[in-house]
């Protein structure tokens, strides 16, 4: 949960728009709940120059979950805030679900790395690799598909859980357990495609074909932060005369001078010049 600093009108001083519970919602454990949203318009939150966000109105939410007899589900309530030029457009109750929809997008962010290994394969291609995407895509929609037809399988390790809950789950299971269970669905359903027949072993690379390598690419490195560079006027030729400026000028500021020779059109260099003005002006 954020923390919103406000601007302006407070919320218990903005006009309310109450929404009334529509009646009440099962979750995905068989529990009932009541639901009751709060509504403020046209808030705004503090500022700076950097991030003008007092210029940028919303709509403030505030989200009650209750159990049927009064009690509150959870310690808190949600907060949530809605901008963009249609915020007035939405319906409180439809934001809120849409929010709901973060906590399925956060487990797919999840299981496809860590079971579907879609950033294991590594190709220089672009096109390789949204071709990979597009498998994977395809195949957490296939899993998706298949949840009502797969089984519970613990694992051996999970001896506590399949007592407890028995050969189902009471909830939906999860792209996890659809995988494991994903097999025996495959070969129950079968494949249109016919029966591979054995071609021989490739010939392979042609003797005497050339191989044309991969062009060298740049290596991007990530650079530091260059410091505000001197001016242009300032020029130091020999170590003699970078050492006097350096006692004019200070150390600091001397760290920063390019190593450069800058020579006025009489011969005699912009640094000596400096020297010699700052010596006449001390005298």
């Amino acid at each position: 949960m954020v923390r919103l600093r406000l601007q302006g009108v407070r919320p218990h001083e903005a006009p309310l728009c109450t929404c009334r519970p529509s009646g009440r919602e099962t979750l995905a454990n068989g529990r009932q709940v009541r639901i009751q949203v709060k509504v403020w318009y046209n808030m705004r939150m503090r500022g700076t120059r950097q991030y003008p966000m007092h210029e940028c109105p919303f709509t403030l939410i505030q989200v009650t979950i209750t159990m049927p007899d009064g009690r509150p589900r959870y310690h808190r309530p949600l907060w949530l805030a809605f901008f963009g030029p249609k915020r007035q457009a939405w319906a409180p109750k439809l934001i809120y679900e849409a929010y709901r929809q973060r906590f399925d997008q956060e487990r797919m962010h999840r299981f496809l790395p860590r079971n579907l290994l879609v950033t294991a394969y590594e190709t220089p291609d672009t096109a390789h690799e949204e071709r990979w995407w597009r498998i994977v895509a395809l195949a957490y929609g296939q899993h998706w598909l298949a949840r009502s037809l797969a089984q519970t399988r613990w694992r051996p390790r999970e001896k506590h859980l399949a007592r407890k809950h028995g050969p189902s789950p009471p909830r939906a299971l999860s792209p996890t357990h659809v995988q494991r269970d994903f097999l025996r669905i495959l070969s129950q359903m079968g494949t249109p495609a016919r029966r591979l027949k054995p071609r021989g072993k490739s010939g392979g690379w042609p003797l005497g074909r050339q191989r044309n390598r991969r062009p060298r690419r740049k290596i991007v490195r990530k650079g530091r932060q260059k410091a505000a560079s001197p001016p242009s006027w300032l020029g130091c030729q020999g170590p003699k005369q970078r050492s006097r400026v350096q006692r004019v000028l200070g150390s600091d500021h001397f760290a920063q001078c390019p190593v450069e020779f800058v020579k006025s059109p009489n011969g005699v260099s912009i640094a000596e010049k400096i020297v010699t003005e700052v010596r006449l002006m001390a005298s």
